[in-house]
């Protein structure tokens, strides 16, 4: 059973790393539910995902500009979270930040 857990969330995390990575490539916007830690309160947040690494624990973690939602700071701002604590992924569709104050 313990390795039928493993697999799983190899499976799971691959396919969410796909997402992330194609929301990096794509600068798409991105609405997620945080599961929060010790320094960040738990909620929704908007981000614009840049970089995906891993931290020094060895942890994946997500380089982002959060421009909206819950932040212990309540200003926009970059923002480092943990792939296994954004408990939901949905792309919202906006243009990001860049995008939408250029002229033609």
């Amino acid at each position: 059973m313990k390795l039928y857990s493993l697999l799983n969330e190899i499976i799971l995390e691959a396919a969410y790393r796909s997402e992330v990575e194609r929301a990096i490539t794509n600068h798409n916007r991105v609405r997620i539910n945080y599961g929060g830690d010790e320094v960040e309160a738990p909620g929704e947040r908007f981000i614009e995902p840049y970089v995906l690494g891993l931290s020094l624990a060895g942890n994946p973690i997500l380089r982002a500009y959060q421009y909206k939602g819950v932040t212990d700071t309540e200003q926009p701002g970059w923002k480092t979270f943990r792939l296994d604590r954004i408990l939901d992924w949905d792309e919202t569709g906006e243009l990001p930040l860049e995008h939408q104050f250029q002229t033609e």
